[in-house]
């Protein structure tokens, strides 16, 4: 009989501990879900950036649309004159590579 008694008081107080232990894990998942504000910070910073990104993206398109029309001319002023300007094939390959940034960061932003 002792023993039986000794037995379910060991029952009860595993069972106990084990209650102890939920409450305590779920105390400290409410603290974190509550501590929320790096969360918003991050999404502050990232939004931020995403809207300089896209200003950024179109001060880039309009210095290439100007770098398009100088390029017309530096392939005509090579024409006429018959030489090969570096310029010129640095300007496009600098065009092609933006236009490759270009691509990517749109499907970023969209």
């Amino acid at each position: 009989m002792e023993n039986k008694f000794y037995n379910e008081l060991s029952k009860f107080k595993k069972a106990e501990k084990v209650e102890l232990n939920l409450i305590r894990t779920a105390e400290e998942t409410i603290y974190e879900l509550n501590q929320n504000d790096d969360l918003m910070q991050y999404m502050t910073n990232a939004q931020a950036a995403i809207e300089k990104g896209k200003r950024e993206l179109n001060r880039l398109e309009a210095v290439q649309r100007i770098g398009e029309r100088i390029l017309k001319d530096l392939q005509s002023a090579s024409k006429d004159l018959g030489v090969d300007i570096k310029e010129e094939k640095e300007l496009i390959k600098a065009i092609k590579n933006f236009e490759d940034r270009r691509k990517r960061a749109n499907k970023l932003f969209n």
